[in-house]
Parts: C-alpha cells; structure tokens; sequence
C-alpha cells in the first residue's frame, strides 16, 4: 500500500509540475497576432459569400 500512496503522490507532484508555467523553458508569451486589415476582412467575408452561393446553387 506504501508504494501505491508513493505512486499517487509523484503523480500528484508530475501533474503539478507540468501545469505550473516552466521558468527558462517559456522565455516571454508570444506577441498579439496583428490585426487583419478591412481589406483582407472583406476579402475572405466575399470569399465565404461566394462559396455559400455555389454550394447552396440548385443542381441542374
């Protein structure tokens, strides 16, 4: 029973290790994604516009 009770506490302690943040293994969080620009958003909106129309086009 000692060495299931071991068992659970190093698994505790692994679980607790890999979710606290890793110093030196995570040097700075990623800078923020830049923005699109209205002109690439209106792009892909007409881009998923012209998509939705040719799926949804009566098969003939």
């Amino acid at each position: 029973m000692e060495t299931r009770r071991q068992d659970t506490t190093s698994l505790a302690r692994t679980l607790y290790n890999t979710t606290r943040p890793i110093k030196g293994l995570m040097p700075r969080p990623k800078p923020p994604k830049p923005r699109p620009t209205v002109g690439v958003v209106a792009a892909r909106v007409q881009q998923e516009a012209t998509t939705a129309r040719v799926s949804t086009a009566p098969r003939i």
